[in-house]
């Protein structure tokens, strides 16, 4: 069993390097990645470790000193019922921003969490109980890896493509946002949390002028 899934994974990975080469830009510290890697590896999440390894140079991230990564990794379970993912959606599995395990309980449901992916983001979908789903695809409680510049947290499945907010999301994303206080409102839009429909008019206003303090 073993021996037929490293193969399925090789077969995938191999079919990904086209596709991989054609997205350049250079940046996370290479000790990150590799440490990465090791850490998805030892995790038991091979089909992701592999995945990693070959495309990580070339993920299409800030080449900025302080640039972070996190990475939401599918089972190897998830990847041998995966036939093959194009690289527009193995990169919904990649944020730009670091999301450490307080910023992602913190996140309203509706919440838009941007990827690395050119066609769509994610969606927080429940959060309680420091259990958090995104997508409908639960997130595991705790990040398999965490260095400080990339972390990454397991899932049970692969995230879905052209996932719509349900009503009900939006509106508890409403009452979620209303509820915490104007400047967790401010932090999470700042940071590129915040879904569209959530905002009340008064938000808006908000945060498009800001009070200016005489010095």
């Amino acid at each position: 069993m073993a021996s037929s899934l490293q193969a399925l994974c090789c077969l995938f990975i191999a079919s990904l390097f086209i596709s991989s080469i054609a997205v350049a830009q250079p940046p996370l510290p290479p000790t990150s990645l590799s440490s990465a890697v090791e850490a998805l590896a030892n995790s038991g999440y091979s089909a992701m470790s592999l995945t990693l390894l070959l495309i990580g140079d070339t993920l299409p991230i800030s080449s900025d000193t302080d640039a972070t990564l996190t990475i939401f990794s599918p089972s190897d379970k998830a990847f041998s019922k995966m036939s093959e993912p194009s690289m527009d959606h193995l990169l919904l599995h990649f944020t730009p921003k670091f999301l450490s395990q307080k910023s992602l309980i913190s996140l309203p449901i509706g919440s838009i969490i941007p990827t690395l992916s050119h066609s769509e983001d994610l969606i927080v979908t429940s959060n309680g109980n420091r259990m958090v789903s995104i997508n409908n695809v639960r997130v595991s409680e705790s990040p398999i890896f965490d260095d400080g510049s990339v972390i990454i947290y397991g899932i049970e499945d692969f995230l879905g493509t052209n996932f719509i907010a349900s009503p009900i999301e939006r509106e508890s994303a409403k009452s979620s946002t209303s509820s915490s206080g104007m400047v967790s409102f401010l932090d999470l839009q700042l940071m590129g949390f915040v879904y569209p429909g959530s905002l009340t008019e008064e938000m808006l206003r908000w945060s498009l002028f800001a009070p200016f303090v005489r010095r």
